[in-house]
């Protein structure tokens, strides 16, 4: 496989680089009047990365928790580049996970009406899954997603070896996120994960692979729909139920394992309304399984879950808006309501992942 992939966007191509030197990917940046933008648990764990005198006063820290993917957050960054003086012709570099990720993609769309960004992304979620695709997103209150932009970066470079010091839980998060994209294409990586699974953790090499091919599989998908309007809706798959696992969970499980949960829902509901065979149902989570968090009993209000579908942006009226599936590379998205057997299917699967729901 090539070293490179490149995207077709609204706005013009865009590279997604594979290599090993970041830093050189950053002084270039900075060379051409960049204010880099970095999770600040990067810095302390890569401090050479930064440490050149190009980078005085060109730093922004931020921590990447989602309480500072708001409004509020997005505002104090965009005071700030202005106090540090970024023109409109001056660029963005976002160094961190899907947080730093969207504060800064949404940040850049609209400062000045819409600068420059570029990407290196440091966890294996944002570099199989989000790091292509353009979308920006802030949260509200008690909403997740609900506000942002389509604003594509102008180029990104990926370094695997950040992955290095993820944890199991953070490795897990990436996996979901590209299991995803392998059901919803029936890419033959659903079958290779079963055997290769634990490896995944170790073997960069073999991860790589795994990388490449979700990338190449949502690059078919938003070169033809950028904008959400048709096919990409797809990829909803599993975001929907997951989402709203976040929020009930107050953010204590990553949002590729929250996914990974949400895709074992929306298969039992598939089931359930017999659009998916039972066998079928049971082989795809039994894959899934595989992906699942370790949960002893975390304790979550189904009330609350179900309050977070209600309000999950893509709905319409009162019924709430999914993907569910028919088989492998099979999706469909559909209307339903929760009633009490939805809820049952709800509360099934989330009691076979290990909550103790009330």
């Amino acid at each position: 496989m090539s070293e490179e992939i490149s995207v077709s966007s609204s706005k013009g191509i865009y590279h997604v680089q594979f290599g090993n030197s970041p830093t050189q990917f950053l002084h270039t940046k900075l060379e051409n009047r960049a204010i880099v933008v970095v999770d600040r648990k990067i810095l302390e764990l890569y401090p050479n990365i930064l440490s050149h005198s190009l980078f005085e006063k060109r730093l922004v820290l931020i921590e990447a928790i989602e309480e500072n993917k708001t409004f509020k957050a997005a505002g104090d960054l965009l005071e700030h580049l202005l106090f540090l003086g970024l023109k409109r012709n001056d660029l963005l570099v976002a160094l961190g996970g899907g947080i730093i990720q969207d504060l800064v993609s949404f940040t850049a769309s609209v400062y000045m009406r819409g600068i420059e960004w570029h990407y290196v992304p440091t966890t294996l979620l944002s570099i199989a899954d989000s790091c292509i695709g353009g979308k920006t997103s802030i949260n509200l209150s008690f909403s997740k997603n609900t506000v942002g932009t389509f604003h594509p970066p102008s180029s990104v470079y990926v370094d695997l070896n950040f992955l290095k010091t993820l944890g199991r839980d953070e490795i897990q998060s990436g996996i979901g996120e590209m299991l995803h994209y392998f059901v919803y294409s029936g890419s033959p990586y659903l079958k290779k994960i079963l055997e290769e699974y634990d490896s995944l953790f170790t073997n960069f090499e073999l991860l790589k692979s795994y990388v490449k091919e979700s990338l190449a599989i949502k690059k078919t998908v938003i070169e033809k729909d950028e904008f959400d309007q048709g096919e990409r809706r797809k990829f909803n798959y599993g975001h929907t139920f997951g989402h709203a696992l976040e929020v009930a969970s107050g953010f204590t499980i990553q949002h590729g394992q929250a996914v990974t949960i949400g895709m074992a829902i929306a298969n039992r509901i598939s089931e359930h309304l017999d659009l998916l065979s039972k066998p079928k149902a049971e082989r795809l989570n039994g894959i899934l399984r595989k992906n699942f968090p370790a949960i002893d009993g975390n304790k979550l209000s189904i009330t609350e879950f179900i309050d977070n579908l209600r309000k999950d942006k893509k709905n319409t009226g009162s019924k709430v808006t999914c993907i569910l599936c028919r088989d492998f590379g099979k999706l469909e998205i559909k209307e339903i309501e929760i009633d009490q057997n939805i809820k049952s299917c709800i509360e099934e699967t989330l009691q076979s992942a290990g909550f103790s729901l009330f």
